[in-house]
């Protein structure tokens, strides 16, 4: 006992050494920090004293206890600077005895097996036993001496006692499991002495303080009996060491020995899984419950360390390959060997972690971690469970209303664990139900259940979430709503005909309308357009005429008019773009576009160009009355498409006078004066004015020419130009307006071109006199009218 507890003491004094002559560096290493940086001649050597002796510096030590704390002399301390670890060093004092001693014991192993084959097959267990042991001991004493001597051999020497660890804990194994070296026929006495002797390296290690000592023992056990072939009771080994792993991390904080054990321990099992000896179904009750027990202890490691011994960024790896190994494995072995179980496990290992993710919470709740970590995890499982238990349909409900449920649950801690792990599970219930309903022709009600969870998703994610500020729109409820939209369109494409489809979409558009105003769920509204979309989208794709009914098209055209005033009303801005203008936008183009589609499956030529022209006017004149600029632009664009018709149909048809193409050509000069009130904005009114008299005053041309054309009547085309000339002249005087000015001035003067180089040889005499006196009369009064008003037409103009 004396000479044990001497030892103790020169331990502990050894230790406190080293602790005063790493604070005596860091003090230095100090002082070079503080003192400027200026060149000066080295310092002379300090005198070093001799050190005291190991029994009188204790005394020193003991002395200052009793009067005082005891600080350290700063003069007994060399100034020679301990030179800096390279690769070199660190690979020839440290890796070089790690590597020595693992191949040193796969040397012995395989000594010992070419021994009992040619040299010493004579010789019994007990002497193949005795030497073992012998060599095993002679490592530990080596190792303990050099442990207790010099510092430049004390790392070597805990290597070797390590080793020699290892090498007992085998032989005391090898004593009972491995023929060659079985002296103990009994199991039970055989577990008790691994037991023991297990003990004994961690008493060894605990003693010393030292966790390299536990780490490469416990590697070393682990290591000896994997290379030897596997009974039960490797596993039995395996749950000695588990359980020595986590008394160390409770007792002494040693993670290094936990994290290698939780490796060791679980590819010992898989290596023993794969390795049973010929292939035999392996008893899967004892399997089974050896798992259990190495899942156990670990998760009893995670609760029963705090967190200031076991922090997070420890604790939440070990724990997340604590249950992953665990599952992984488990799960393997029901399924080769009962296939039936595999979901039923996962669903109950799901729901005892959210259990421990409960408890957790309750003894730990400012570790943010450890029951965020299990409620993931144990949410995660369970979904696997369902998608291996169940199948079909039942098993696109089960997902939507596990979501649900975690939707239910968003307010309260980890909300946002819930709010995406409902998510993923909602969308996996879709995804399921979309690609399995490609195949089901029953079971509608099924599909309807589905999407009414999803409205509900909707409105539990705008509604039921408790919010510090509040939200214009909630994306996550969009979401749930385009999945309730998407699984409108599955149901009506599996039990709806074809030619009927593009009304449904109207209704339900209509309907989700209603709904989403009811609930308070604009998102539900907003998505529901998607619908309207899509058959606004196929009515532009193909053609729409033949087979619809007249409801049909006028549903089609009527929706995005119904849904631009929709839009009109939302007064809510999102972010930095105001998405009411923008759904004004979508809609009133597509409203253009289907109309536009409509006239020009139904009209042609100067029609055409008419039905267009009124189409545009009256949406302009709508969309002045109700306040929607955004229509009155839209109609804008078609009165110039109407435009581009005429002149085009001008160009490539025969020259037909049409009472339709003289009323477009008055929809044009009509336009042009309303949009004097602000139909349009002002940055570009007056040159869109322009445009409609220039086309307008062309058409009129154009139009007068083929009707005198079409009557067959001789008067005279100069005549009738020099007349639409003076009078677009007289109405730009009269409306102070310089386009129709420029326009009479044009006409005009192509009346004087037509005159002298064509009528002056090519008409009758009674018409040329007429042309050139018509002529001639309204030049001479347009000057007249200029020179008598040219004080007030300057004020005009």
């Amino acid at each position: 006992m004396a000479e044990s507890g001497s030892d103790d003491l020169q331990g502990v004094l050894r230790e406190q050494e080293e602790l005063r002559q790493r604070l005596i560096a860091l003090d230095r290493k100090i002082e070079e920090l503080r003192s400027p940086k200026i060149d000066l001649p080295p310092p002379l050597p300090t005198l070093v004293k001799e050190k005291p002796s190991v029994l009188a510096e204790a005394a020193a030590n003991r002395s200052s206890e009793t009067f005082g704390t005891h600080e350290p002399d700063q003069t007994n301390v060399s100034t020679n600077v301990v030179p800096k670890s390279s690769w070199e060093f660190q690979l020839g004092t440290v890796w070089l005895v790690r590597i020595g001693i693992v191949v040193l014991l796969t040397g012995l192993v395989f000594l010992g097996n070419f021994a009992y084959r040619h040299l010493v097959y004579l010789l019994g267990p007990f002497v193949k036993v005795a030497f073992l042991y012998l060599l095993g001991g002679g490592l530990v004493w080596i190792g303990t001496r050099l442990e207790k001597g010099a510092e430049a051999l004390r790392n070597y020497g805990r290597v070797l006692l390590a080793g020699g660890a290892a090498l007992v804990y085998y032989t005391t194994y090898g004593m009972s499991f491995v023929e060659r070296l079985r002296v103990i026929e009994s199991p039970l006495v055989g577990g008790v002495l691994l037991l023991v002797v297990g003990g004994m390296v961690l008493r060894l290690a605990e003693k010393r303080q030292m966790q390299s000592v536990a780490l490469m023992a416990i590697l070393l056990s682990y290591y000896s009996a994997a290379i030897n072939p596997l009974g039960w009771f490797s596993l039995y080994s395996s749950l000695l060491l588990t359980a020595a792993a986590v008394w160390v991390l409770l007792k002494h904080r040693w993670t290094k020995v936990s994290f290698l054990s939780l490796a060791g321990t679980y590819g010992s099992f898989l290596f023993w899984q794969m390795n049973r000896s010929g292939g035999s179904p392996v008893a899967f009750w004892p399997a089974a419950a050896f798992l259990f027990c190495y899942w156990l202890l670990f998760t009893a490691a995670v609760f029963l360390s705090r967190s200031e011994r076991f922090p997070p960024s420890e604790r939440t790896p070990f724990l997340t390959i604590n249950n992953g190994a665990f599952y992984a494995l488990a799960w393997q072995l029901i399924h080769a060997s009962h296939p039936g179980w595999d979901g039923r496990f996962s669903l109950g290992f799901g729901a005892i972690l959210l259990v421990l993710a409960a408890v957790a919470r309750r003894r730990e709740s400012g570790d943010l971690f450890l029951d965020g970590v299990y409620l993931t995890q144990g949410l995660g499982v369970i979904t696997f469970g369902l998608l291996t238990e169940l199948h079909g349909y039942q098993l696109a409900v089960a997902l939507a209303i596990e979501g649900t449920m975690m939707l239910f649950a968003i307010n309260r801690r980890h909300g946002w664990i819930y709010e995406v792990g409902a998510a993923v599970v909602t969308l996996l219930g879709f995804l399921t139900g979309w690609t399995r309903g490609l195949s089901l022709q029953h079971e509608q009600s099924v599909w309807w259940t589905l999407l009414g969870i999803f409205v509900a998703d909707a409105w539990l994610e705008r509604h039921w979430k408790k919010r510090t500020t509040p939200v214009a729109v909630s994306w996550p409820a969009v979401g749930y709503s385009a999945l309730a939209v998407f699984q409108l369109i599955l149901i009506f494409s599996k039990y709806r005909p074809a030619g009927g489809r593009e009304m449904d979409y109207c209704l339900a558009t209509l309907a989700l309308l209603g709904l989403g105003g009811l609930l308070k769920l604009r998102e539900l509204a907003v998505a529901g357009q998607f619908l309207t979309v899509l058959v606004s989208g196929l009515y532009l794709i193909y053609q729409p005429g033949g087979g619809h009914p007249a409801a049909t098209h006028f549903a089609a055209i009527a929706l995005p008019l119904v849904l631009v005033h929709w839009w009109q009303w939302q007064r809510v801005e999102i972010g930095y773009y105001d998405w009411r203008k923008g759904g004004q936008w979508i809609f009133t183009l597509l409203f253009l576009g289907v109309a536009g589609r409509w006239i020009f499956d139904h009209a042609a030529g100067a029609r055409l160009s008419f039905y267009l022209a009124a189409f545009a006017l009256g949406v302009m004149l709508h969309g002045r009355w109700t306040g929607i600029r955004i229509l009155s632009l839209g109609g804008l664009a078609a009165l110039w498409g109407s435009v581009a018709v005429f002149f085009l149909h001008a160009v490539t048809q025969p020259p037909t006078f049409s009472w339709l193409a003289a009323g477009a050509v008055a929809i044009y000069l009509i336009t042009e004066r309303l949009i004097r009130h602000d139909f349009v904005p002002a940055f570009f009114r007056g040159t869109v004015r322009r445009g409609l008299i220039l086309a307008g005053t062309l058409g009129v041309w154009l139009e007068w020419n083929r009707w005198i054309g079409f009557s067959g009547s001789h008067f005279p085309k100069t005549l009738a130009w020099a007349a639409i000339g003076t009078g677009a002249l007289c109405i730009g005087l009269a409306l102070r307006e310089r386009t129709y000015r420029l326009c009479g001035l044009g006409l005009l003067a192509l009346s004087v071109l037509r005159i002298f180089l064509n009528d002056i040889w090519g008409l009758d005499p009674i018409f040329r006199i007429l042309s050139f006196t018509g002529l001639g009369i309204a030049l001479l009064g347009l000057g007249f009218i200029y020179n008598k008003f040219a004080d007030k037409l300057r004020e005009w103009l």
